[in-house]
């Protein structure tokens, strides 16, 4: 219980100047998915865009603070933040590319089985 309460305290972490930009981006990759997806949230396409920028921000979210983490229970703990986020980017491309070729009606059933190995 102590090392998952560590992940949120402060003094576990340094300011690595080297993890800002992945900070940013991440934060920007945010803000610009959500604004994609609120344009039109009933379509399939922005909702497969927003998979794709959550993910992208979970690995550089996980990047970043492992870069920032003094201790290993919180690098680990960033370290498989990190690594969801990387396994799900694939997955989410593969989404992308389902929907623009319009095979997404045939192959919904196939894109859940990919997010779900990915994430297992």
């Amino acid at each position: 219980m102590n090392e998952i309460l560590s992940v949120f305290d402060a003094r576990f972490y340094y300011l690595n100047p080297h993890s800002i930009a992945p900070l940013i981006v991440a934060s920007i990759s945010l803000i610009f998915g959500s604004f994609i997806h609120r344009l039109e949230q009933k379509s399939d396409f922005t909702r497969c865009l927003l998979y794709f920028y959550v993910s992208s921000a979970a690995w550089l979210y996980g990047f970043s603070l492992v870069l920032n983490s003094r201790f290993s229970p919180s690098a680990t703990f960033w370290s498989y933040v990190f690594y969801i986020g990387l396994i799900l980017t694939p997955a989410a491309m593969f989404h992308i590319s389902v929907n623009i070729t319009n095979k997404y009606p045939r192959q919904r059933h196939f894109l859940a089985f990919v997010y779900l190995q990915a994430l297992v």
